[in-house]
């Protein structure tokens, strides 16, 4: 158990985990907690790795769902204009028959 701990503080110190690592680390972590395979005085340690996983999991979710957005914005047609230009119309009509 830890080497498994000395092996994930190089890893946070420069190189980035992917995502698929990430989760399959967490995996194991609750798996382990789970069986009852982590006694005591590991169960802090892995409990504040699986945190950090955790957190490292929803920044990446975060940056995708940002980046998926901005194409899908980017990739739609323009129809929002062209609604806008004709509910003005029907504004300036309303407030002609008003005047």
């Amino acid at each position: 158990m830890s080497n498994k701990v000395a092996g994930n503080e190089a890893k946070s110190e420069g190189e980035e985990l992917s995502f698929s690592a990430s989760m399959e680390e967490l995996t194991a972590i609750v798996q382990r907690i789970e069986e009852d395979q982590t006694d005591i005085d590991g169960l802090g340690a892995a409990l504040h790795r699986a945190s950090e996983l955790l957190e490292f999991c929803r920044g990446k979710i975060r940056k995708v769902d940002l980046e998926v957005s901005q194409i899908v914005q980017q990739l739609a047609p323009a129809e929002p204009a062209s609604a806008d230009s004709s509910s003005e119309g029907t504004a300036s009509d309303d407030s002609t028959a008003a005047g």
